[in-house]
């Protein structure tokens, strides 16, 4: 239990936490992690990332930020435990991806992989994926091209496919992968968790 959290004027107090190592993601990064903030701390104001330029703002709910943009497009998500849930679309196929900002790669599961179309799919390799458990994997790597969230197109988009079926014993997850950095960098968006929408 962390007795007091101050962060950009969240302030918390004895707010559960679980205590993992992440010296993975220091070696990573090459930078001193203390931890990840994640839904209990977020889901009270409006998340706004802007990879490109490596920033994060928090927006009270109701006010705008001043600089704040009309968006091209609002999706709509649902809560899955702790993540958000879009519907996306590859090809003809129908795909239910939880976000995750803190994911280095776009993720799907390997039954998925047989029933994309093979027109769509390219630079086929094979890598590796290190989870929280510090556990390394080598996973199939490729490329997929057409991948649609509300008609708004993500051309070329890399995928790492590896079994996802732990995530529905272990945490009633039922999900086909997840969104992550490659998928955050492509503009700013911006999350709202009590309106479940992405901006």
């Amino acid at each position: 239990i962390i007795k007091n959290f101050n962060w950009s004027g969240i302030q918390k107090t004895n707010v559960d936490a679980f205590k993992v190592d992440i010296s993975h993601l220091e070696k990573v990064s090459g930078k001193t992690i203390a931890g990840i903030i994640g839904y209990d701390i977020l889901k009270e104001v409006e998340l706004l990332v802007d990879y490109q330029n490596q920033t994060v703002e928090l927006m009270p709910i109701k006010n705008k930020s001043s600089n704040y943009q009309q968006p091209i497009a609002i999706i709509p998500f649902t809560m899955q435990a702790h993540l958000p849930v879009i519907k996306v679309k590859i090809g003809k196929k129908k795909l239910r991806l939880a976000l995750d900002t803190a994911s280095e790669s776009n993720i799907l599961d390997t039954k998925i992989f047989d029933k994309i179309n093979a027109d769509l799919i390219s630079n086929q390799q094979v890598g590796e994926i290190q989870g929280v458990d510090q556990q390394i994997k080598q996973v199939n790597v490729a490329t997929v091209s057409q991948t649609k969230v509300k008609d708004l197109p993500f051309d070329n988009m890399p995928y790492l496919f590896t079994d996802l079926s732990h995530l529905k014993s272990e945490s009633d997850l039922y999900i086909d992968g997840l969104l992550g950095y490659p998928f955050f960098k492509q503009g700013k968006m911006s999350i709202n968790y009590k309106e479940r929408k992405i901006y």
